[in-house]
């Protein structure tokens, strides 16, 4: 018990860290309870961002019979907090905003964002035209690399490929469409997120650029001869594949307002269908 409080004390912290969580803890603790529109509209971030940071909370507030946000016991005591120690919350908040320092930790953040570019995201789903001619690009280049590199597309999973062109590249947009189908859907079964369809969409597309790159390598080793075997291009293909797992982990957070790894959960679940699908198909 005695190590525990440590540990909720250092959440606590954590949650009011955060200055959009700070305001989401002032406005219920002073008006005693919130609907989830006052709350956008006070707060002017997007439905998704703002069922992000609620669900960061989800241990400091809940919701009444009449779906108004409230304080738990545990949120009135992380107020009166929030009250008394709001400069030590901000500062806390400017250090972990702060790059951090030395060789170890720059070459790990710079991994984390490489890996889950939650920044490049935010910026590319705010370019509401830009977006969604980067995802026409993106899915067009993808369709027509993966014809030439003869590669079939059956969600991530990539296969040489004997099919006519316009099969193969129907296979690359198909596989796009049904992985943000799924990945949709799941937000709404498991967590009833329905907003974010238009972000996903797109931010699943830029997701796949992994396995577009994946198509020029192999496409290029065909050109110049390389002979990639199997093995080699199975070594080469799994980082490329966590990549685009991570990558649209970080869409489906940031579009449908899931923690990481609530996020991670649903797409690791679109993953495993596809996986049994495939073995299913080779079975028949």
């Amino acid at each position: 018990m005695n190590e525990e409080k440590p540990r909720d004390i250092a959440r606590v912290y954590k949650a009011l860290g955060h200055p959009h969580r700070k305001k989401i803890m002032e406005i219920i603790g002073e008006k005693g309870k919130s609907g989830f529109q006052e709350l956008h509209n006070n707060l002017k971030i997007s439905v998704g961002a703002l069922y992000y940071h609620i669900d960061m909370l989800n241990h400091l507030i809940t919701q009444d019979a009449q779906r108004k946000y409230t304080l738990t016991e545990r949120g009135k005591l992380a107020y009166k907090l929030l009250k008394t120690e709001d400069d030590r919350l901000s500062s806390l908040w400017v250090m972990e905003t702060q790059k951090p320092k030395g060789t170890w930790p720059s070459l790990r953040a710079t991994l984390q964002q490489i890996l889950i570019p939650g920044r490049l995201f935010h910026y590319i789903s705010a370019q509401r035209i830009p977006s969604i001619a980067l995802t026409a690009l993106i899915v067009g280049f993808g369709a027509w690399i993966a014809t030439q590199a003869r590669l079939e597309f059956v969600l991530v999973f990539p296969s040489s490929s004997k099919a006519p062109p316009p099969l193969i590249a129907t296979s690359f947009v198909a596989s796009w469409l049904v992985l943000f189908t799924l990945c949709d859907l799941m937000a709404i079964i498991l967590f009833n997120r329905k907003a974010g369809n238009l972000t996903l969409l797109v931010e699943s597309a830029l997701s796949l650029f992994p396995l577009v790159l994946f198509s020029c390598i192999w496409y290029s080793s065909k050109v110049l001869n390389l002979g990639l075997s199997t093995a080699e291009a199975t070594l080469l293909l799994l980082p490329l594949q966590a990549w685009t797992i991570g990558m649209m982990s970080t869409a489906i957070s940031l579009s449908k307002g899931l923690r990481i790894d609530k996020a991670a959960l649903i797409c690791l679940t679109a993953i495993y269908i596809n996986l049994t699908y495939l073995l299913l198909r080779s079975t028949l």
